[in-house]
């Protein structure tokens, strides 16, 4: 029972009992070790645990050797590497972007909105769709989705289903034919094991490859190990040492930067720069997958780092990054001819093992529209999106690209799991009210590999 590895900041006094179980347990073994110890000669003692530490060793090299060879371990793999090639770089002929907020659960929203009446001007030519429900409950499974309308059901592996997805989209094939330069900004991309995810320009298969600093990647990989194995005494320790990820350790070509996806004012700090969009004369599509409210909350509404930064405070500094970023398409006269999507991927819920985590954030406009902000209830799923994106590329507007309106009954599908435990889906219903939590329902349809 382990906390969960999600950017959050475990609370430890949950996993008392854990604790005081792997307490006893080591307990167990260091006194059953000295026992055995003081009972037999130190010389024979000695050749016991030799023996023991020969055996587990040579164990441990054969299931690694088998593994090596049964998981294709020799086989030469892409290196992908997701860049910021061009992350600024709009046209002047016709944008589609997408903003997407990681975890921005529409519920807060409403509440943040209260607070901030100038959301009215900041979002003005957007229409505000209050009543979104995701496919899942988190980012790996609902980005694809997003951009596909299709299931992942537990039904084959998940890197065939990416490659499904990112090689035979039809949105991706239209974004193709029509001329646009397409870019993912969002490592969720480069999860695919397939050539297909080079037809998003800023994704590089990186010949250079290796790692640049390996006393660090060694020491991330004991703290890894040592949060796996250690008792929940020095867990807490390896996790609080946690300062780097394994991307941060990747050798990489001068001209290449890594898109950081979980880091708003990285994001926001090149916004400070006044001239930061760039033009070219190409259609351009392109995703930006943004931190958003993602946990750990570390920011206030101006998007600075804070030790009392909350869920909420987390939300008004996206609006700030995404108002501040709107801004900068006017400046650079690329807004008119811009489709702007800012969408979550989810939810949020404060314990993130729990039930729901749909309540999607999502406001769109479509090239060219001019009008006063607007909010719709209408019965909108993630499921919707890809005719959605479709119907925006022919010229529609926000008004016109769902067939429900406000007011329509409707049940929306959402495969639930937790956290890391996606081997196990559970299908809900959501109703017409995706805030009327009590009236989704379980039903009994199960998911599992």
């Amino acid at each position: 029972d382990l906390p969960v590895l999600d950017g959050s900041i475990p609370k430890w006094e949950h996993y008392d009992t854990s604790r005081a179980i792997s307490l006893v347990a080591w307990g167990s073994i260091v006194v059953g070790f000295l026992v055995l110890g003081h009972k037999l000669k130190s010389e024979r003692f000695g050749k016991i645990v030799s023996f023991g530490s020969a055996g587990i060793t040579l164990m441990l090299l054969s299931t690694g050797l088998v593994l090596l060879v049964s998981g294709d371990g020799l086989k030469h793999k892409q290196m992908v590497v997701v860049t910021t090639e061009n992350e600024f770089e709009m046209s002047t002929d016709t944008n589609f972007i997408v903003l997407l907020v990681d975890s921005v659960d529409s519920k807060k929203y409403d509440a943040v909105f209260e607070k901030h009446p100038e959301y009215v001007s900041w979002f003005e030519d957007f229409t505000y769709f209050s009543n979104t429900v995701s496919g899942y409950p988190f980012t790996v499974e609902s980005f694809p989705f997003i951009f596909s309308g299709v299931w992942y059901e537990n039904e084959r592996s998940f890197d065939e289903y990416l490659a499904d997805v990112y090689g035979k989209a039809p949105l991706f094939d239209q974004l193709e034919t029509l001329n646009y330069d397409m870019g993912m900004y969002s490592t969720f991309v480069g999860m695919a094991e397939d050539e297909s995810i080079y037809r998003f320009s800023n994704i590089k298969d990186c010949a250079v490859g290796g790692i640049d600093n390996y006393p660090g990647f060694v020491e991330l990989m004991l703290q890894y190990v040592g949060f796996r194995y250690l008792p929940y005494q020095l867990k807490e320790v390896c996790f609080n040492n946690m300062t780097t990820e394994f991307g941060d350790f990747r050798r990489l070509p001068d001209a290449y930067e890594m898109v950081k996806d979980f880091n708003n004012d990285i994001f926001y700090g090149k916004m400070q720069n006044d001239s930061v969009i760039s033009l070219t004369d190409h259609k351009v599509f392109k995703c930006l997958h943004l931190e958003g409210a993602h946990s750990p909350f570390i920011y206030n509404q101006y998007v600075e780092r804070v030790e009392d930064a909350t869920y909420e405070s987390s939300v008004e500094a996206t609006m700030t990054i995404v108002h501040t970023y709107l801004e900068h398409l006017k400046q650079a006269g690329v807004y008119d001819n811009s489709v702007i999507v800012v969408m979550a991927d989810h939810g949020y819920e404060e314990n993130i093992q729990s039930f729901p985590r749909y309540d999607a954030f999502l406001m769109i406009k479509g090239i060219g529209e001019r009008k006063a902000y607007e909010v719709s209830a209408a019965p909108i799923s993630h499921e919707d999106m890809p005719e959605a994106f479709a119907k925006l590329l022919n010229g529609a507007q926000s008004d016109e690209v769902f067939e429900w309106q406000e007011g329509d009954e409707r049940q929306r599908r959402h495969l639930w799991y937790k956290y890391d435990r996606e081997a196990h889906m559970e299908e809900y219903m959501i109703g017409t009210d995706a805030r009327d939590t009590d009236a989704a329902y379980l039903t009994g349809q199960v998911y599992e590999k």
